[in-house]
């Protein structure tokens, strides 16, 4: 993940009122750059999920990364 992509994600967070502490711990998440790691946000309201995942060091970890993110997003 790039600094432009990581700065787009922060401004969506930002743009949806995104609860300061979740937007914090999203910052250093993106900031890390960790393979199979992600991070799942959804509104109060429950209408606007975001799932990001950074980079998978193989298929097998993307789908259990994306499965795992889904899992929050439920």
């Amino acid at each position: 993940m790039t600094s432009e992509d990581a700065d787009v994600i922060l401004k969506e967070l930002d743009d949806i009122d995104c609860e300061s502490y979740f937007y914090y711990n999203a910052a250093e998440i993106l900031e890390g750059n960790s393979l199979d790691t992600g991070f799942t946000y959804t509104t109060p309201d429950m209408r606007v999920t975001f799932i990001v995942m950074m980079e998978s060091s193989c298929a097998d970890e993307f789908q259990n990364t994306l499965d795992h993110e889904k899992g929050h997003a439920a």
